[in-house]
Protein backbone atom coordinates (compact mmCIF):
# COMPACT_ATOMS: atom_id res chain seq x y z
CA UNK A 1 0.00 0.00 0.00
CA UNK A 2 1.74 3.50 -0.81
CA UNK A 3 2.00 5.50 1.85
CA UNK A 4 0.70 9.41 2.17
CA UNK A 5 4.14 10.68 0.66
CA UNK A 6 4.16 8.53 -2.32
CA UNK A 7 0.48 9.23 -3.05
CA UNK A 8 1.16 12.86 -2.67
CA UNK A 9 4.41 12.77 -4.92
CA UNK A 10 2.38 10.91 -7.66
CA UNK A 11 -0.29 13.42 -7.61
CA UNK A 12 1.08 16.30 -7.79
CA UNK A 13 1.83 15.83 -11.64
CA UNK A 14 -1.82 14.09 -12.26
CA UNK A 15 -3.89 15.59 -14.87
CA UNK A 16 -6.74 13.11 -14.58
CA UNK A 17 -7.51 9.96 -17.08
CA UNK A 18 -9.44 12.03 -19.99
CA UNK A 19 -9.39 15.94 -20.84
CA UNK A 20 -12.21 17.89 -21.27
CA UNK A 21 -14.17 16.90 -24.49
CA UNK A 22 -15.55 19.08 -27.36
CA UNK A 23 -19.04 19.65 -26.36
CA UNK A 24 -18.42 20.66 -23.09
CA UNK A 25 -19.23 24.23 -23.70
CA UNK A 26 -22.18 23.65 -25.96
CA UNK A 27 -23.40 21.35 -23.20
CA UNK A 28 -23.88 24.38 -20.88
CA UNK A 29 -25.23 26.65 -23.08
CA UNK A 30 -28.59 26.07 -21.94
CA UNK A 31 -27.86 26.43 -18.36
CA UNK A 32 -25.85 29.78 -18.55
CA UNK A 33 -28.23 31.74 -20.29
CA UNK A 34 -30.71 30.86 -18.12
CA UNK A 35 -28.76 31.51 -15.24
CA UNK A 36 -27.63 35.27 -16.92
CA UNK A 37 -31.61 35.97 -17.37
CA UNK A 38 -32.26 35.05 -13.71
CA UNK A 39 -33.68 37.76 -11.57
CA UNK A 40 -34.20 38.14 -7.74
CA UNK A 41 -37.76 37.51 -7.37
CA UNK A 42 -38.01 38.66 -3.29
CA UNK A 43 -35.82 40.37 -0.57
CA UNK A 44 -36.54 40.26 2.71
CA UNK A 45 -34.95 42.12 5.48
CA UNK A 46 -34.31 41.05 8.71
CA UNK A 47 -33.86 42.02 11.79
CA UNK A 48 -30.36 42.88 13.22
CA UNK A 49 -28.97 44.63 16.16
CA UNK A 50 -25.24 45.25 14.55
CA UNK A 51 -25.11 49.12 12.71
CA UNK A 52 -21.59 47.41 10.76
CA UNK A 53 -24.02 45.22 8.17
CA UNK A 54 -27.57 44.63 6.61
CA UNK A 55 -28.76 41.15 6.86
CA UNK A 56 -31.33 40.32 3.44
CA UNK A 57 -32.97 36.71 2.20
CA UNK A 58 -33.45 36.75 -1.36
CA UNK A 59 -35.00 34.17 -3.75
CA UNK A 60 -35.06 33.44 -7.36
CA UNK A 61 -36.13 30.31 -9.56
CA UNK A 62 -33.15 27.78 -11.00
CA UNK A 63 -33.44 26.08 -14.03
CA UNK A 64 -36.41 23.30 -13.14
CA UNK A 65 -38.56 26.23 -11.74
CA UNK A 66 -37.82 25.50 -8.09
CA UNK A 67 -37.53 28.65 -5.87
CA UNK A 68 -34.16 28.75 -4.19
CA UNK A 69 -33.28 30.90 -1.68
CA UNK A 70 -29.97 32.58 -0.23
CA UNK A 71 -28.58 34.62 2.80
CA UNK A 72 -27.34 38.25 1.68
CA UNK A 73 -25.05 40.23 4.03
CA UNK A 74 -24.31 43.73 3.28
CA UNK A 75 -21.47 45.71 4.96
CA UNK A 76 -21.19 49.41 6.24
CA UNK A 77 -19.03 51.60 4.84
CA UNK A 78 -15.96 51.09 3.38
CA UNK A 79 -12.81 48.60 3.11
CA UNK A 80 -10.01 51.23 4.67
CA UNK A 81 -6.79 49.02 4.59
CA UNK A 82 -6.91 48.97 0.72
CA UNK A 83 -8.39 52.62 0.23
CA UNK A 84 -10.86 50.87 -2.02
CA UNK A 85 -14.63 52.01 -1.29
CA UNK A 86 -17.39 49.42 -1.08
CA UNK A 87 -18.69 49.18 -4.47
CA UNK A 88 -15.22 48.50 -5.78
CA UNK A 89 -14.97 44.76 -4.13
CA UNK A 90 -16.10 41.88 -5.27
CA UNK A 91 -18.77 39.85 -3.27
CA UNK A 92 -18.42 36.40 -1.62
CA UNK A 93 -21.07 33.55 -3.00
CA UNK A 94 -20.54 30.44 -0.76
CA UNK A 95 -21.98 26.88 -1.48
CA UNK A 96 -22.11 24.04 0.85
CA UNK A 97 -21.28 20.53 0.63
CA UNK A 98 -23.82 18.11 0.14
CA UNK A 99 -25.92 17.34 3.11
CA UNK A 100 -24.56 20.29 5.03
CA UNK A 101 -26.38 23.23 5.93
CA UNK A 102 -25.54 27.09 4.71
CA UNK A 103 -23.00 28.46 7.09
CA UNK A 104 -24.57 30.58 10.06
CA UNK A 105 -24.98 34.20 9.61
CA UNK A 106 -22.01 34.92 12.15
CA UNK A 107 -19.40 32.50 10.12
CA UNK A 108 -20.80 34.87 6.75
CA UNK A 109 -19.78 37.86 8.61
CA UNK A 110 -16.06 36.72 8.57
CA UNK A 111 -15.61 37.89 4.74
CA UNK A 112 -18.08 41.01 5.25
CA UNK A 113 -15.38 42.37 8.06
CA UNK A 114 -13.53 42.77 4.79
CA UNK A 115 -15.98 45.11 3.22
CA UNK A 116 -16.91 42.09 0.69
CA UNK A 117 -20.93 41.09 0.52
CA UNK A 118 -21.79 37.66 0.52
CA UNK A 119 -24.45 35.57 -0.99
CA UNK A 120 -24.72 31.60 0.61
CA UNK A 121 -26.74 29.39 -1.04
CA UNK A 122 -29.60 27.95 1.22
CA UNK A 123 -29.32 24.56 -1.06
CA UNK A 124 -31.94 22.09 -1.66
CA UNK A 125 -33.17 18.98 0.47
CA UNK A 126 -30.61 15.94 -0.22
CA UNK A 127 -31.67 12.56 -0.15
CA UNK A 128 -31.17 11.02 3.09
CA UNK A 129 -28.91 8.54 2.12
CA UNK A 130 -26.52 11.30 1.27
CA UNK A 131 -27.56 13.48 4.00
CA UNK A 132 -23.82 12.32 5.79
CA UNK A 133 -21.65 13.22 2.61
CA UNK A 134 -20.58 16.59 4.20
CA UNK A 135 -19.24 13.81 7.13
CA UNK A 136 -17.15 11.80 4.44
CA UNK A 137 -19.79 8.85 5.01
CA UNK A 138 -19.51 8.10 1.08
CA UNK A 139 -16.71 7.66 -1.03
CA UNK A 140 -15.93 9.39 -4.77
CA UNK A 141 -17.64 6.35 -6.41
CA UNK A 142 -20.09 6.18 -4.43
CA UNK A 143 -21.21 9.49 -4.68
CA UNK A 144 -21.08 9.48 -8.32
CA UNK A 145 -23.21 6.60 -8.97
CA UNK A 146 -25.66 8.60 -6.55
CA UNK A 147 -25.32 11.62 -8.49
CA UNK A 148 -24.20 10.54 -12.23
CA UNK A 149 -26.06 9.30 -14.61
CA UNK A 150 -23.48 8.72 -17.80
CA UNK A 151 -26.02 7.43 -20.14
CA UNK A 152 -27.40 11.16 -19.77
CA UNK A 153 -25.63 13.58 -17.92
CA UNK A 154 -28.56 16.37 -18.63
CA UNK A 155 -30.82 14.35 -16.50
CA UNK A 156 -28.26 13.93 -13.56
CA UNK A 157 -28.68 15.34 -10.03
CA UNK A 158 -25.50 16.94 -9.99
CA UNK A 159 -26.50 19.06 -13.03
CA UNK A 160 -29.20 20.50 -11.45
CA UNK A 161 -27.21 21.24 -8.51
CA UNK A 162 -24.71 22.90 -10.44
CA UNK A 163 -27.34 24.62 -12.60
CA UNK A 164 -28.67 25.98 -8.64
CA UNK A 165 -24.92 27.50 -8.41
CA UNK A 166 -24.93 28.94 -11.88
CA UNK A 167 -27.94 30.48 -11.16
CA UNK A 168 -27.02 32.13 -7.58
CA UNK A 169 -24.02 33.36 -8.72
CA UNK A 170 -25.28 35.25 -11.49
CA UNK A 171 -28.43 36.29 -9.56
CA UNK A 172 -25.87 37.90 -6.67
CA UNK A 173 -23.68 39.01 -9.13
CA UNK A 174 -26.22 41.39 -10.93
CA UNK A 175 -28.21 42.05 -7.77
CA UNK A 176 -25.39 43.86 -5.85
CA UNK A 177 -24.13 44.63 -9.38
CA UNK A 178 -20.10 43.66 -9.19
CA UNK A 179 -18.60 40.36 -9.79
CA UNK A 180 -17.68 37.59 -6.98
CA UNK A 181 -15.54 35.47 -5.35
CA UNK A 182 -16.86 31.88 -5.36
CA UNK A 183 -16.17 29.54 -3.01
CA UNK A 184 -17.15 25.76 -1.28
CA UNK A 185 -16.14 23.04 0.12
CA UNK A 186 -17.06 19.32 -1.13
CA UNK A 187 -19.89 19.77 -3.57
CA UNK A 188 -19.76 23.46 -2.93
CA UNK A 189 -16.55 23.42 -3.95
CA UNK A 190 -17.17 21.70 -7.16
CA UNK A 191 -20.32 24.14 -7.59
CA UNK A 192 -17.60 27.14 -7.01
CA UNK A 193 -15.25 25.79 -10.01
CA UNK A 194 -18.06 25.30 -12.33
CA UNK A 195 -19.63 28.76 -11.61
CA UNK A 196 -15.64 30.29 -12.52
CA UNK A 197 -15.33 28.10 -15.40
CA UNK A 198 -19.32 29.17 -17.12
CA UNK A 199 -19.47 32.52 -15.76
CA UNK A 200 -16.25 34.65 -16.34
CA UNK A 201 -17.68 37.96 -16.65
CA UNK A 202 -19.01 37.31 -13.42
CA UNK A 203 -16.22 35.33 -11.48
CA UNK A 204 -13.30 37.35 -10.58
CA UNK A 205 -11.55 34.58 -8.19
CA UNK A 206 -12.64 30.96 -6.70
CA UNK A 207 -11.94 29.09 -4.03
CA UNK A 208 -12.51 25.63 -3.10
CA UNK A 209 -11.70 22.55 -0.20
CA UNK A 210 -11.70 19.07 -1.26
CA UNK A 211 -13.98 19.66 -4.46
CA UNK A 212 -15.88 16.68 -5.13
CA UNK A 213 -16.66 15.14 -8.58
CA UNK A 214 -13.04 15.77 -10.53
CA UNK A 215 -11.43 13.10 -12.61
CA UNK A 216 -15.09 11.08 -12.79
CA UNK A 217 -13.77 8.71 -15.68
CA UNK A 218 -11.41 7.10 -13.41
CA UNK A 219 -13.90 7.76 -10.08
CA UNK A 220 -16.78 5.35 -12.40
CA UNK A 221 -14.23 3.17 -14.45
CA UNK A 222 -16.11 -0.27 -13.27
CA UNK A 223 -19.42 1.46 -14.96
CA UNK A 224 -18.09 3.80 -18.22
CA UNK A 225 -15.04 1.39 -18.75
CA UNK A 226 -11.95 2.67 -20.43
CA UNK A 227 -12.94 3.96 -24.02
CA UNK A 228 -12.10 0.46 -25.94
CA UNK A 229 -15.83 1.11 -27.37
CA UNK A 230 -18.23 3.78 -28.82
CA UNK A 231 -20.58 3.00 -26.14
CA UNK A 232 -17.51 3.27 -23.30
CA UNK A 233 -16.18 6.10 -25.28
CA UNK A 234 -19.88 8.01 -25.14
CA UNK A 235 -20.42 7.54 -21.33
CA UNK A 236 -17.07 8.95 -20.90
CA UNK A 237 -17.89 11.99 -22.44
CA UNK A 238 -20.93 12.03 -20.80
CA UNK A 239 -19.37 12.00 -16.94
CA UNK A 240 -17.02 14.04 -18.21
CA UNK A 241 -19.47 17.17 -19.11
CA UNK A 242 -20.00 16.79 -15.01
CA UNK A 243 -16.07 16.63 -14.05
CA UNK A 244 -14.83 19.18 -11.90
CA UNK A 245 -11.15 18.67 -13.57
CA UNK A 246 -12.74 19.33 -17.26
CA UNK A 247 -14.51 22.57 -15.96
CA UNK A 248 -11.00 23.57 -14.32
CA UNK A 249 -9.23 23.60 -18.36
CA UNK A 250 -11.76 26.86 -18.99
CA UNK A 251 -10.92 28.83 -15.41
CA UNK A 252 -8.80 32.07 -15.96
CA UNK A 253 -9.41 33.52 -12.69
CA UNK A 254 -7.58 33.37 -9.58
CA UNK A 255 -7.86 29.99 -8.04
CA UNK A 256 -6.98 28.47 -4.02
CA UNK A 257 -7.34 24.81 -3.70
CA UNK A 258 -7.50 22.78 -0.81
CA UNK A 259 -6.94 18.94 -0.53
CA UNK A 260 -7.13 16.62 2.62
CA UNK A 261 -5.11 13.31 2.04
CA UNK A 262 -7.43 11.31 4.37
CA UNK A 263 -10.03 12.44 2.50
CA UNK A 264 -12.17 8.85 0.50
CA UNK A 265 -15.19 11.15 -1.09
CA UNK A 266 -12.63 13.95 -2.53
CA UNK A 267 -9.23 12.04 -3.62
CA UNK A 268 -5.98 13.87 -3.44
CA UNK A 269 -5.26 12.29 -7.11
CA UNK A 270 -8.60 13.94 -8.37
CA UNK A 271 -8.03 17.06 -6.91
CA UNK A 272 -4.57 17.73 -8.44
CA UNK A 273 -6.13 16.42 -11.80
CA UNK A 274 -8.15 19.59 -11.68
CA UNK A 275 -5.36 22.04 -10.19
CA UNK A 276 -3.13 20.79 -12.97
CA UNK A 277 -5.68 21.72 -15.32
CA UNK A 278 -6.22 25.37 -13.72
CA UNK A 279 -4.28 28.12 -16.74
CA UNK A 280 -4.67 31.13 -14.12
CA UNK A 281 -2.80 31.90 -10.91
CA UNK A 282 -3.34 29.07 -8.43
CA UNK A 283 -2.23 28.10 -5.13
CA UNK A 284 -2.64 24.50 -3.50
CA UNK A 285 -2.73 23.63 -0.01
CA UNK A 286 -1.92 20.17 1.64
CA UNK A 287 -3.74 19.13 4.97
CA UNK A 288 -2.20 15.75 5.67
CA UNK A 289 -3.79 14.77 8.22
CA UNK A 290 -7.04 15.31 7.33
CA UNK A 291 -10.66 13.43 5.88
CA UNK A 292 -13.68 14.85 3.80
CA UNK A 293 -14.16 17.74 6.86
CA UNK A 294 -14.16 21.59 7.50
CA UNK A 295 -10.55 22.31 7.94
CA UNK A 296 -10.38 25.77 9.78
CA UNK A 297 -6.50 26.29 9.02
CA UNK A 298 -7.86 26.84 5.30
CA UNK A 299 -10.64 28.87 6.21
CA UNK A 300 -8.34 31.52 7.95
CA UNK A 301 -5.53 30.89 5.27
CA UNK A 302 -9.11 32.02 2.93
CA UNK A 303 -9.16 35.86 4.69
CA UNK A 304 -4.79 36.43 3.44
CA UNK A 305 -5.78 35.04 0.34
CA UNK A 306 -8.54 37.04 0.13
CA UNK A 307 -6.77 40.63 0.86
CA UNK A 308 -4.23 39.94 -1.97
CA UNK A 309 -6.72 39.06 -4.50
CA UNK A 310 -8.99 42.23 -3.55
CA UNK A 311 -4.91 44.28 -3.98
CA UNK A 312 -5.02 42.76 -7.61
CA UNK A 313 -8.60 43.43 -9.17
Amino acid sequence: MKGLTQRLEEARSYRGAWLRSSNFESFWETSVAFAQNAQVESITQLPSATQTATFKRITFTSTDQTQLSARVILPVGTYKAESLSAADLPAVVLFSDLGRGVRSWLHLLRFAALGMPVVALEARPCKPQLKDTWRGALSAEELARALINPGDAATSILKQLIDDALVAASVASRFLGRTTVTWGEGLGGSQALFTAALLPKEVSATMALNPLFADNATTLRAVVGCGDTPQSDAAIDAVGLLDSACAAELIRVPALIGTALLDQSALTEATFALYNRLAGQKEMRVYPKFGHERINQFENEQINYLREVISTL
